[in-house]
């Protein structure tokens, strides 16, 4: 059962419109850290890139590992913005970018890049347009959320991503240092103590981009 949490309104639903892709918020500030429970666990994500995209954005797409990456879209755990600028404003100053807090059941999960299909949304009877939903198939990191945890994923950031050129590439690093304090802002019962990292400071993760063919 995946949970999803928008200014404190409870679930949030992903709806799909063709040509329209409708992606929730995950408001650190709604949520409650001294009360997660043992049937939950909280991911804290940084998401970017250099540039807003409007009509063709990139998301970070989060699943059960279990769950194949060819899943349509609207059945996964999480999708947060990296770069598509119809949801809210940017959360930083120096770059176009989200802070999210996605509260999961916990296990295990695969966070990958997802491009938007140029011109339509998949729908949920499995049509998609002329790019493909799954170039990044070959490139899930995978991590465990323990009950109780608050996890520190990173920062999924994407480079000259808008167009998708030869020269985008996405990567999920550590920036702790920035990220942590900005979460806590807000939220005064988050315990940076009690915050995990997903991996040592200061790593990152390349993923390994298919082209649009699936080559």
């Amino acid at each position: 059962m995946k949970r999803m949490i928008r200014f404190g309104l409870g679930v949030t639903v992903v709806s799909l419109i063709p040509g329209c892709i409708s992606v929730p918020e995950y408001d650190a500030n709604s949520i409650d850290f001294a009360n997660i429970g043992d049937d939950a666990g909280v991911v804290l994500l940084s998401s970017g890139a250099d540039e807003s995209c409007f009509s063709n954005g990139s998301f970070a797409k989060i699943n059960e590992s279990s769950v194949p990456f060819k899943a349509l879209l609207g059945e996964q755990a999480a999708l947060v913005s990296i770069d598509d600028s119809r949801g809210a404003a940017s959360d930083f100053d120096t770059h176009y970018g989200h802070l999210s807090a996605i509260v999961l059941d916990p296990g295990e999960y695969a966070i990958t890049p997802w491009k938007a299909p140029k011109g339509a949304a998949a729908t949920s009877g499995g049509a998609t347009s002329s790019w493909s939903i799954d170039y990044f198939a070959n490139a899930a990191f995978k991590f465990n959320l323990e009950p109780g945890q608050v996890l520190y994923l990173g920062e999924l950031y994407g480079v000259d991503v808008c167009n998708y050129t030869s020269n985008s590439s996405y990567i999920l690093r550590d920036r702790a240092e920035r990220d942590l304090p900005l979460f806590a802002q807000g939220n005064p019962v988050l315990d940076l103590e009690s915050v995990e990292l997903v991996k040592a400071p200061g790593w990152e993760y390349h993923y390994a981009l298919m082209t649009k063919e699936g080559a």
